[in-house]
This record gives C-alpha cells, structure tokens and sequence, in this order.
C-alpha cells in the first residue's frame, strides 16, 4: 500500500504490531532482502554507516527531484517536518519499550530517520513518486524492523541496494 498523506501512514502505524515478528521466519519470497537474526545485529545495522548514508541518499533523491522542478513548494521541507514531528515523537516513545533498553536511543534514532523520510515522500508523492522508504513500511507492518540498508556503491543505490530486515 502507498499512502498519499503522512497523517493516513502515522494512524496506520500508532496501530501497528511493533517487532511481534522479529526473529521469525520469512515465509514470502523477499528479493533485495536480507535477514538478520539478533538485536544486537540489528542495532549495528542500524548503525552502520552504509545505512545513514542510504537513507541520506533515499532522501536526497527525493529533494533534488523536488529542488529540481518544484522550487517553491521544496523550500516547505523543513515547515512539514516541524508539522509532524511531535506526532512521531509520541510514535516513537510508544513502540519503543517494544526495543531492549541497551540498543533502544539509537535503534529509535534510526526508526525516527525512517519515517521521517516515508512522510516526507507521502507529502510530495502529489508532485514526485519517490517511494525508496514507503517500500520498506511493509516490513513494520509485518511486525519486523527494516533496519538498515547494504550497497555495494554510490553508483548501485538504489537499484542494487538491499534491505536489511530483522
């Protein structure tokens, strides 16, 4: 599912089963997915450079399109992420005691990264179809954490990237 406004993604995540499959198998075919089977490997993703750098480059893929062609409405980036950023405090503070205490102020940082990519592409898919971050929301959906992203080079992402999921 691909939703066309953050505050549609935020209701449907406040209800969401948060990492009720972690650790569990993945019946579905997955292509571009690997698993990883700990907290603690999901914690280094999560922290793992190549991760911060994909989501950065997810989120520049968005805002070159957007500073590209629709200057005017790129320069309210920042007034959308003020507009929900209490909301996703509120989310992030509710799933994680979901997160085991000694990985949880980074692997929540990491999350809060996530989404708010995801909303921002919810709130410019009227002008551009990026969809690199809202692909991955099934996986919360699912009760699993997509916790970081793997690529082999700048020149490979996002194409030959993979998702690592927990």
């Amino acid at each position: 599912m691909y939703w066309n406004s953050w505050q549609e993604l935020h209701r449907e995540l406040m209800e969401c089963n948060w990492f009720d499959c972690v650790g569990k198998e993945v019946l579905e075919n997955s292509p571009n997915c690997n698993f990883v089977e700990s907290w603690e490997q999901a914690y280094n993703w999560a922290r793992a450079d190549v991760s911060w750098w994909c989501i950065n480059e997810a989120s520049n893929v968005l805002s070159l399109l957007l500073s590209d062609r629709y200057k005017l409405e790129y320069r309210s980036w920042n007034d959308h992420i003020r507009s929900f950023s209490v909301q996703l405090d509120d989310l992030v503070l509710g799933f994680s005691k979901r997160i085991p205490e000694i990985y949880r102020e980074d692997i929540g940082l990491w999350i809060r990264s996530h989404l708010t990519s995801a909303y921002l592409e919810c709130i410019y898919c009227p002008l551009v179809e990026v969809k690199l971050v809202r692909n991955q929301m099934q996986w919360y959906f699912r009760g699993h954490f997509p916790c970081g992203w793997d690529c082999p080079s700048e020149k490979a992402f996002p194409d030959d990237s993979t998702i690592i999921v927990y």
